[in-house]
């Protein structure tokens, strides 16, 4: 079966490396963190998340880990990319570690006689930065062409961190932005023998697929922050019950009961900064966003 590398072995990147590596992928870890490339190689997991251990022990002898990066562009033909883009000020989402890990890459894919490499970018991105960013800076390093030297899927994931593994092996959709075709076919054969269900597959365009990642996150917050204004009507009307309410409104097929309970506002890593990134982004083109600003404020 094919060998996969993964860049970034932190809580995304080494879920995703064991998983690849348990399902029957030789998969090859980077990370520039010598302590977790020295765990993995000692099939010890680097960070805390359920069922990792045990994905890094069922993996047998096909989940490696290096320093080097060099060793992507040798001895695989995909890579993915998961490295962390925090936000900036602005709301936008930097792009700086992700340009460096692709750089390191592309100067070794420079002096490869291999025909293609296929690089898939998982971590968030800001809509159109892998048009004006990502890919000019691929050409550029590695002297390459777009869909001939090289090709690109941007695939982002929508896991829930404790439950990592889990969505990992059992997605409710897999999202695959793609330079071509041929980019998606073979991300998409990987998917295929990884997940344990059969995902709903939704390929399109980079810049699709990069709107689709924040576009969902901001959606599910407006359920959830317009399930607490629920929650705040109900405690001050004598007989009201929120969950009765709830569940009501979640068996209308338009709705659905996800995300529409009343409790803690929304956290986490990802949910509070995507509305800003998402009308940040739709500023820039002259859009007004006061759902998701609403949503923040919220």
């Amino acid at each position: 079966m094919e060998k996969i590398s993964v860049v970034g072995l932190g809580k995304l990147g080494a879920c995703t490396a064991s998983c690849l590596s348990f399902r029957g992928f030789e998969t090859l870890g980077i990370d520039i963190n010598q302590q977790f490339v020295d765990d993995i190689n000692n099939q010890k997991a680097p960070v805390l998340e359920p069922r990792l251990q045990e994905m890094i022990s069922g993996s047998e002898d096909r989940l490696e880990a290096t320093l080097n990066f060099d060793r992507a562009i040798d001895e695989t033909d995909v890579t993915l990319i998961i490295v962390p883009t925090p936000s900036k000020e602005d709301g936008n989402f930097s792009d700086k570690t992700m340009r460096e890990a692709l750089t390191s890459l592309c100067q070794s894919l420079k002096n490869s006689h291999k025909k293609y490499h296929l690089f898939v970018i998982t971590s968030t991105l800001s809509p159109k930065t892998c048009e004006k960013v990502l890919i000019p800076l691929v050409e550029a390093v590695s002297g390459r062409i777009l869909n001939h030297g090289f090709g690109m899927c941007y695939n982002p994931e929508f896991i829930a961190l404790g439950n990592v593994v889990d969505d990992t092996l059992q997605p409710d959709f897999v999202l695959i932005g793609e330079s071509d075709k041929k980019a998606g076919n073979i991300l998409q054969n990987v998917y295929e023998k990884m997940t344990e269900n059969e995902p709903a597959i939704s390929r399109m365009s980079l810049v699709s697929a990069e709107i689709t990642k924040i576009s969902l996150n901001a959606f599910v917050t407006m359920k959830i922050s317009f399930a607490n204004t629920l929650t705040n009507i109900c405690e001050k009307i004598m007989g009201s019950d929120l969950d009765h309410i709830t569940t009501a409104l979640g068996n209308d097929k338009r709705i659905s009961p996800y995300y529409i309970k009343g409790g803690l506002s929304f956290g986490g890593p990802c949910f509070p900064r995507d509305n800003r990134a998402f009308a940040k982004f739709a500023s820039e083109y002259d859009v007004n966003t006061p759902l998701a600003k609403s949503t923040d404020e919220i």
